[in-house]
Protein backbone atom coordinates (compact mmCIF):
# COMPACT_ATOMS: atom_id res chain seq x y z
CA UNK A 1 0.00 0.00 0.00
CA UNK A 2 2.97 2.27 1.13
CA UNK A 3 4.60 1.92 -2.36
CA UNK A 4 1.16 2.84 -3.94
CA UNK A 5 0.75 5.99 -1.84
CA UNK A 6 4.42 7.21 -2.65
CA UNK A 7 3.75 6.30 -6.51
CA UNK A 8 1.45 9.11 -6.17
CA UNK A 9 3.84 11.48 -3.92
CA UNK A 10 6.46 11.44 -7.29
CA UNK A 11 7.73 14.88 -6.76
CA UNK A 12 6.91 15.58 -3.17
CA UNK A 13 8.83 11.87 -2.00
CA UNK A 14 11.84 14.19 -1.68
CA UNK A 15 10.34 16.80 0.55
CA UNK A 16 8.91 13.77 3.05
CA UNK A 17 13.00 12.18 2.70
CA UNK A 18 14.05 15.69 3.89
CA UNK A 19 11.68 16.11 6.40
CA UNK A 20 12.49 12.60 7.87
CA UNK A 21 16.32 13.99 7.82
CA UNK A 22 15.26 17.25 9.34
CA UNK A 23 13.09 15.38 12.21
CA UNK A 24 15.77 13.03 12.95
CA UNK A 25 18.40 16.00 13.30
CA UNK A 26 15.56 17.42 16.06
CA UNK A 27 15.82 14.14 17.62
CA UNK A 28 19.84 13.87 17.70
CA UNK A 29 19.59 18.13 19.05
CA UNK A 30 16.73 16.96 22.08
CA UNK A 31 19.14 14.00 23.11
CA UNK A 32 22.00 17.05 23.11
CA UNK A 33 20.30 18.02 25.99
CA UNK A 34 20.52 14.93 28.05
CA UNK A 35 23.52 14.99 27.38
CA UNK A 36 24.41 18.30 29.04
CA UNK A 37 22.27 17.29 32.11
CA UNK A 38 24.51 14.20 31.95
CA UNK A 39 27.64 16.00 32.66
CA UNK A 40 26.15 18.03 35.37
CA UNK A 41 25.08 15.16 37.26
CA UNK A 42 28.40 13.15 36.45
CA UNK A 43 30.04 15.56 38.18
CA UNK A 44 27.94 15.55 41.18
CA UNK A 45 27.77 11.90 41.96
CA UNK A 46 31.86 11.83 41.34
CA UNK A 47 32.05 15.04 44.04
CA UNK A 48 33.88 16.79 41.89
CA UNK A 49 33.79 20.35 42.04
CA UNK A 50 31.20 22.39 39.63
CA UNK A 51 32.02 25.81 38.77
CA UNK A 52 29.79 28.23 37.82
CA UNK A 53 31.42 28.71 33.99
CA UNK A 54 30.85 24.91 33.75
CA UNK A 55 27.12 25.19 34.66
CA UNK A 56 26.68 28.28 32.23
CA UNK A 57 27.92 26.17 29.69
CA UNK A 58 26.27 23.16 30.18
CA UNK A 59 22.72 25.49 30.39
CA UNK A 60 23.59 27.33 27.04
CA UNK A 61 24.16 23.59 25.74
CA UNK A 62 20.69 23.02 26.48
CA UNK A 63 18.92 26.39 25.45
CA UNK A 64 20.73 25.95 22.58
CA UNK A 65 19.88 22.40 21.63
CA UNK A 66 15.97 22.77 22.35
CA UNK A 67 15.91 25.99 20.32
CA UNK A 68 17.87 23.81 17.85
CA UNK A 69 15.58 21.08 18.26
CA UNK A 70 12.21 23.55 17.84
CA UNK A 71 13.36 24.55 14.57
CA UNK A 72 14.26 21.38 12.80
CA UNK A 73 11.04 19.71 14.20
CA UNK A 74 8.82 22.35 13.20
CA UNK A 75 10.96 22.96 9.88
CA UNK A 76 10.84 19.03 9.18
CA UNK A 77 6.62 18.87 9.99
CA UNK A 78 6.12 21.29 7.76
CA UNK A 79 7.87 19.95 5.00
CA UNK A 80 5.68 16.58 5.76
CA UNK A 81 2.52 18.19 5.41
CA UNK A 82 3.30 19.26 2.34
CA UNK A 83 4.00 16.91 0.96
CA UNK A 84 1.14 15.08 2.63
CA UNK A 85 -1.28 17.35 1.08
CA UNK A 86 0.38 16.97 -2.55
CA UNK A 87 0.85 13.52 -2.40
CA UNK A 88 -3.12 13.63 -1.37
CA UNK A 89 -3.95 16.21 -4.41
CA UNK A 90 -2.04 13.52 -6.67
CA UNK A 91 -4.46 10.83 -5.61
CA UNK A 92 -7.78 12.76 -6.04
CA UNK A 93 -6.54 13.91 -9.21
CA UNK A 94 -5.79 10.47 -10.38
CA UNK A 95 -8.94 9.23 -8.74
CA UNK A 96 -10.89 11.92 -10.95
CA UNK A 97 -9.40 10.77 -14.23
CA UNK A 98 -10.35 7.31 -13.59
CA UNK A 99 -14.26 8.58 -12.14
CA UNK A 100 -14.56 10.10 -15.85
CA UNK A 101 -13.73 7.64 -17.63
CA UNK A 102 -16.62 5.05 -16.04
CA UNK A 103 -19.96 5.50 -17.38
CA UNK A 104 -22.46 7.81 -15.95
CA UNK A 105 -25.22 5.37 -14.63
CA UNK A 106 -22.15 3.48 -12.79
CA UNK A 107 -21.77 6.81 -11.25
CA UNK A 108 -25.16 7.91 -10.35
CA UNK A 109 -25.76 3.98 -9.28
CA UNK A 110 -22.99 4.80 -6.46
CA UNK A 111 -24.34 7.65 -4.99
CA UNK A 112 -22.79 11.63 -4.40
CA UNK A 113 -22.35 10.10 -0.45
CA UNK A 114 -20.11 7.36 -1.47
CA UNK A 115 -18.44 9.81 -3.89
CA UNK A 116 -17.94 12.04 -1.18
CA UNK A 117 -16.67 9.25 1.08
CA UNK A 118 -14.32 8.24 -1.29
CA UNK A 119 -13.14 11.60 -2.22
CA UNK A 120 -12.77 13.66 0.98
CA UNK A 121 -13.20 10.93 3.97
CA UNK A 122 -11.01 8.17 2.93
CA UNK A 123 -8.37 10.33 1.59
CA UNK A 124 -7.73 12.82 4.18
CA UNK A 125 -7.37 9.58 6.09
CA UNK A 126 -4.37 8.95 4.87
CA UNK A 127 -3.24 12.67 6.05
CA UNK A 128 -2.40 11.57 9.21
CA UNK A 129 0.15 8.61 7.65
CA UNK A 130 2.01 10.44 5.18
CA UNK A 131 2.37 13.97 7.53
CA UNK A 132 3.06 12.23 10.66
CA UNK A 133 3.14 8.48 11.04
CA UNK A 134 6.15 8.26 8.20
CA UNK A 135 8.19 11.07 9.09
CA UNK A 136 7.72 10.92 12.94
CA UNK A 137 7.53 7.60 13.17
CA UNK A 138 11.15 6.93 11.68
CA UNK A 139 12.97 9.71 13.36
CA UNK A 140 11.39 8.69 16.85
CA UNK A 141 12.60 4.86 16.37
CA UNK A 142 16.07 6.17 15.05
CA UNK A 143 15.99 8.59 18.30
CA UNK A 144 15.18 5.60 20.17
CA UNK A 145 18.03 3.57 19.14
CA UNK A 146 20.58 6.54 19.10
CA UNK A 147 19.76 6.81 23.30
CA UNK A 148 20.13 2.94 23.86
CA UNK A 149 23.60 2.95 21.59
CA UNK A 150 24.44 6.04 23.83
CA UNK A 151 23.82 4.33 27.02
CA UNK A 152 25.44 1.32 25.84
CA UNK A 153 28.65 3.36 25.84
CA UNK A 154 28.41 5.09 29.14
CA UNK A 155 27.01 2.35 31.20
CA UNK A 156 25.97 -1.07 29.81
CA UNK A 157 24.32 -2.08 32.99
CA UNK A 158 21.69 0.35 32.78
CA UNK A 159 21.86 -0.28 28.91
CA UNK A 160 20.55 -3.72 29.64
CA UNK A 161 18.21 -2.53 32.20
CA UNK A 162 16.52 0.43 30.28
CA UNK A 163 16.02 -2.53 27.22
CA UNK A 164 13.27 -4.51 29.70
CA UNK A 165 11.29 -1.51 28.65
CA UNK A 166 11.01 -2.35 24.75
CA UNK A 167 9.10 -5.90 25.26
CA UNK A 168 6.92 -4.16 28.07
CA UNK A 169 6.05 -1.49 25.83
CA UNK A 170 5.06 -3.86 23.03
CA UNK A 171 2.92 -6.23 25.58
CA UNK A 172 0.95 -2.82 26.72
CA UNK A 173 0.63 -1.65 23.50
CA UNK A 174 -0.71 -5.24 21.55
CA UNK A 175 -2.90 -5.23 24.78
CA UNK A 176 -4.00 -1.43 23.66
CA UNK A 177 -4.81 -2.59 20.41
CA UNK A 178 -6.67 -5.97 21.27
CA UNK A 179 -9.27 -4.13 23.59
CA UNK A 180 -9.67 -1.02 21.60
Amino acid sequence: MLKKIFYYGRENNKKTVLSIFLLVIAIFCQTATFLFVYQIIDKIIKNASISLPFLLICASGILISLILQTIFYKKGLDLSHEAAYGTLMNLRISLQGKLEKLPLGMIESKGIGTLKKVFVDDIDSLELLLAHGIPEGISNLLGIIVIYVFLVFTNWKLALLSAITIPLGMIAVMLMYSIG
